[in-house]
């Protein structure tokens, strides 16, 4: 398990180079995305919003983006965790741009929006993690 859990590590740093390194936080114990996503973690009571996407999804994050987060994969799919303390995690995504706010405990609010404006900005409350819509990355 440990092996498996280094590949993750190695494979995640790969596929992230270039993109969005410097968003990414490593991983320490009592910070990681299962301390923040999982029933009984050390930081479930912080401010943050847990998704999963398509592991390949993660390439698609321009350098442009700006949050605070951690990311673990599981087969082919990434688990993300942002951390959302006073600030937005916002997320360039092809044509796209993805803004996540914190509005209180268990809840945020999210917007996709383009050049158009505003496509969707659905307040999201309760347990995670949340799916994205596919059109994100597809």
């Amino acid at each position: 398990m440990k092996l498996q859990t280094a590949l993750t590590t190695v494979a995640l740093s790969l596929l992230s180079m270039g993109t969005v390194s410097a968003g990414w936080q490593p991983y320490s114990p009592g910070h990681s995305y299962e301390d923040y996503c999982t029933a009984g973690g050390a930081q479930v009571a912080t401010p943050h919003a847990c998704f999963e996407v398509p592991l390949g999804a993660i390439a698609m994050i321009s350098s442009r983006s700006q949050f605070t987060g951690y990311l673990q994969a599981r087969g082919d799919t990434a688990h993300i965790a942002f951390l959302l303390n006073g600030q937005d995690a916002v997320l360039y995504i092809k044509e796209y741009v993805l803004r996540v706010k914190f509005i209180k405990t268990g809840c945020v609010e999210t917007d996709i929006s383009n050049d158009g404006g505003s496509l969707e900005n659905p307040t999201i409350c309760g347990d995670g993690p949340w799916d994205l819509p596919s059109y994100l990355w597809e």
